[in-house]
């Protein structure tokens, strides 16, 4: 699905699907263009959505993840600027995309001194949750966006952002498998 261009009307008019990171049942992750100026500041977004018919559990994870998010208020994780419902019902999430690529599309690996930045910035990210209580259960190279590699050197500032925490839970919390 990587790339396809998304053709579904599930948005807003002002939020404008490109294309299709990824896809499940009945939610979607597509990188949209912003035709407005309002609570997003760039010009593109990377957007989530829940399309129905969603059970009341899945529409209180999403609501809990736009929550949790919007609470973390930390730089390596991503923030949420908008959250609501489109008029085709479905539930989304609008996610402030500043420059740079998903991690899973890489060419490769940067190595050395850029590589440890991005691991520290990472694992940053995942204390910062930790410390609130919570487990990411589900972090993938798809749900971080990091500078594109030819513009990293040895003593670049590396800007790690981990977008998504669809699947975390509280410690201790039994989860469904």
């Amino acid at each position: 699905m990587q790339g396809k261009a998304v053709r579904d009307s599930f948005l807003p008019s002002f939020l404008t699907p490109l294309r299709t990171l990824a896809r499940r049942q009945n939610s979607l992750v597509c990188v949209a263009r912003v035709s407005r100026p309002g609570p997003i500041a760039s010009s593109h977004c990377v957007v989530k959505a829940l399309m129905p018919p969603f059970r009341d559990a899945e529409s209180q994870s999403f609501t809990n993840e736009y929550l949790r998010l919007h609470a973390l208020r930390h730089p390596n994780w991503v923030s949420p600027p908008l959250f609501g419902r489109s008029p085709s019902a479905a539930l989304f999430l609008a996610l402030e995309q500043e420059h740079g690529v998903l991690l899973s599309d890489l060419p490769r690996l940067p190595w050395g001194p850029a590589l440890l930045r991005i691991c520290h910035g990472i694992l940053s990210a995942l204390h910062a949750l930790h410390s609130t209580g919570h487990a990411h259960l589900d972090l993938k190279p798809e749900q971080v966006l990091v500078p594109r590699t030819e513009n990293l050197t040895a003593d670049s500032e590396v800007d790690v952002c981990v977008l998504d925490l669809g699947l975390s839970a509280g410690v201790g919390t039994p989860i469904e498998v």
